[in-house]
């Protein structure tokens, strides 16, 4: 996590709110946790292995992470297990609300410390693996994969298909947008309602949902980033798979948070297969609050 915090070590109190965070890319921190504490130390042993889960619960800010002097593969994404692959170079990106399990191999001395690091401005340490100074474990050679969930394949062409289009935003060029029934101007949304973006021309949660789908039905959503700022898209209550540029999603990992960048378009395919009312948002929180924020629905 990161935290915005004053000179005295004091919560920025004063800043929540802001309309320039909300406009921009979000509520940024200036000091890193892990586990709630800056340096936090992870014991372990030379030559052991171990399970390790990260989640991005910042915010805003898309975490740029490199484990230091260990050799790491991913297992699973947003809880769901992947085949197992190398981390490169230790490196990995979390957007905000993004989840990933790595298998990691002590490969460190008895006593000394490596560092996970966040790098995307210089280098901060967040968290530090300490190495007991004696115990050592014999490492396994063999790296077991994770047994998957039962999740439906999505159709290969669904029949539902949904548009999610994401305005607003500074330098974002949105003039208006509906906001509680009520067509308005970005001036006004802004300044009386501190609402700066849409999805679908609606600022924030509409009556309606974006759509509505009977259980067990498969849906492909194309969302689109029509802004200039990056946007962490999160769906409740399901997993999907994004399409690669032929149109196939099989191979893909299943994931609840997908980070789509400024421009650019995904497209998702899922089945509908949990009855409820379920929220898809930017998980940027500050933009979630200002707008971004939709809801489906799936019945029987």
């Amino acid at each position: 996590d990161d935290w915005l915090l004053k000179e005295d070590g004091s919560l920025h109190e004063e800043s929540f709110g802001s309309l320039h965070d909300r406009a921009h890319a979000g509520r940024l921190g200036n000091v890193l946790t892990l586990n709630g504490a800056p340096h936090e130390t992870i014991p372990v042993r030379a030559g052991e292995r171990i399970r390790l889960r990260l989640c991005n619960s910042c915010n805003s800010r898309i975490l740029e992470l490199k484990l230091e002097d260990v050799a790491a593969h991913v297992i699973a994404r947003d809880g769901q297990p992947v085949e197992p692959k190398p981390l490169e170079d230790g490196r990995l990106s979390l957007a905000p609300a993004q989840r990933i399990d790595l298998a990691v191999d002590m490969t460190g001395k008895p006593g000394s410390r490596s560092a996970i690091a966040e790098v995307s401005q210089g280098r901060v340490v967040a968290g530090i693996f300490a190495y007991h100074p004696s115990e050592t474990r014999k490492r396994r050679e063999e790296l077991l994969r994770l047994p998957a969930n039962q999740l439906s394949e999505p159709a290969a062409d669904p029949a539902r298909k949904v548009d999610l289009i994401m305005t607003g935003g500074a330098m974002g060029g949105m003039e208006r947008a509906l906001f509680k029934g009520r067509e308005l101007p970005i001036r006004e949304l802004a300044r009386q309602h501190g609402m700066v973006w849409a999805f679908n021309g609606v600022a924030g949660m509409g009556e309606k949902p974006l759509f509505s789908v009977r259980k067990g039905e498969s849906v492909e959503m194309r969302m689109v980033n029509d802004t200039r700022w990056p946007h962490a898209i999160h769906m409740h209550g399901h997993h999907f798979r994004q399409s690669d540029a032929a149109g196939g999603s099989s191979a893909a990992p299943w994931l609840d948070t997908i980070l789509i960048a400024r421009d650019e378009t995904a497209t998702v395919r899922f089945v509908a297969d949990n009855p409820g009312k379920w929220m898809i948002h930017c998980h940027m929180l500050e933009h979630q609050a200002a707008g971004m924020g939709t809801w489906f629905e799936v019945t029987g």
